[in-house]
């Protein structure tokens, strides 16, 4: 199979998943809907590595939690370079593009100069439910939740340690609102738009009122 043919056919069981999941939410089947949308946002994820949008080794594609740690870091990033952008807007900073281009995707030894530490505190503060999300992915949380709205897990001792039912509308609503940003990202983009953060073009100086 091609890489075309598997990627039309990996987004196609995630579509399926999501709107199965949005069907049981609208059914007030949130436990069900929490597992389906966690489903499609790992298939999702698996989409976007074969179509370039974010990268996952396909030796990660079978490791729940590593897709599920990609479409965090996916939108972690797209929400990072937005707010970025926003930022930078504000303070009409006369070297706005060049501070954009050093920390759209700043590396681990990134030394800040001048105004980028005010910049880069500034939209860390606005990322950070975006890095929260990323940080429970990656600490296995979400494949947890998956897990807690499929089965009825017992202590040792065979006491119930929790059930499905304890899964709410809220949490259901979240995880389906997660994977409508992924389709909201990406959906332009697959009509022959950028790639690399779709939604969001290069930052440009503001120009003078």
């Amino acid at each position: 199979m091609s890489t075309e043919a598997a990627a039309t056919a990996i987004l196609a069981n995630s579509l399926r998943l999501c709107k199965d999941a949005w069907l049981l939410f609208n059914n007030q089947r949130y436990v069900s809907a929490t597992a389906l949308a966690i489903l499609a946002t790992e298939e999702f994820t698996k989409f976007m590595s074969l179509t370039g949008f974010h990268m996952l080794p396909r030796k990660d594609w079978r490791d729940h939690v590593q897709k599920q740690t990609g479409a965090a870091g996916f939108i972690m990033r797209v929400k990072y370079q937005h707010f970025l952008r926003e930022v930078l807007i504000e303070r009409r900073l006369p070297d706005g593009q060049a501070i954009y281009s050093r920390l759209r995707r700043p590396a681990g030894d990134l030394i800040l100069e001048g105004e980028e530490e005010a910049v880069f505190k500034a939209v860390l503060d606005r990322s950070h439910d975006a890095i929260m999300t990323f940080m429970q992915a990656n600490m296995g949380k979400h494949d947890v939740l998956k897990q807690n709205s499929l089965y009825v897990d017992v202590r040792d001792d065979l006491s119930v340690k929790h059930t499905p039912d304890e899964i709410t509308e809220a949490t259901a609503k979240e995880r389906l609102d997660f994977l409508k940003l992924m389709f909201d990202v990406v959906g332009p983009a697959l009509a022959g738009g950028p790639k690399d953060v779709p939604t969001l073009p290069p930052y440009t100086d503001p120009q003078p009122a």
